[in-house]
């Protein structure tokens, strides 16, 4: 993640909510959010 903002990102989701997501986020995680239907549940906080 490259990102002119310490510590993470602002991300806006789909349904048009914003969340702030921290740089220390597991990658997997991260690509998770970022793919549309591939059937993975993300669990947890992020």
């Amino acid at each position: 993640m490259v990102t002119e903002m310490p510590g993470g990102v602002n991300v806006v989701f789909g349904d048009g909510h914003v969340c702030f997501i921290g740089e220390t986020i597991d990658g997997n995680t991260w690509r998770c959010l970022g793919a549309i239907q591939d059937g993975h549940k993300i669990l947890g906080a992020y």
